[in-house]
């Protein structure tokens, strides 16, 4: 995974991954990764999966993991760094409604350095 030696068990736990995959998304500045983890299918041509930030490519170090949000998963467009490396925007899984269809997709920012989401809008952000 990009020279990240991540513990994808750790992630996963005792749960059964199933067809579940993995796919990692490194900041511009090499000092974080997002892993995107348990990615399934959750409709047609449509995945979703949890995330992970790390930090320390050398020695990996869990730094964010919401515990009840998932994420919609697109391949290379998931995750949305912003030009500094501190920023990254995710697009947040919400399932099909009762009525059908899906409900429109909410972005979500976490900030790498304090491991946590933001509520900062993109033109207010400093590093």
């Amino acid at each position: 995974m990009n020279d990240w030696n991540i513990d994808l068990a750790a992630l996963y736990g005792d749960g059964p991954r199933g067809y579940a995959h993995e796919d990692l998304f490194e900041s511009p500045d090499g000092r974080h990764a997002v892993v995107m983890y348990g990615i399934d299918e959750v409709g047609v041509n449509k995945e979703a999966g949890r995330v992970a930030v790390f930090r320390n490519k050398a020695a990996p170090e869990l730094v964010f993991r919401p515990k009840l949000v998932a994420f919609w998963y697109a391949g290379t467009g998931t995750a949305e760094f912003d030009p500094t490396g501190r920023f990254v925007t995710l697009h947040e899984f919400r399932s099909q409604t009762l009525g059908g269809g899906w409900p429109p997709p909410r972005t979500r920012t976490i900030d790498l350095e304090r491991g946590a989401f933001t509520t900062a809008p993109p033109s207010s952000r400093s590093s």
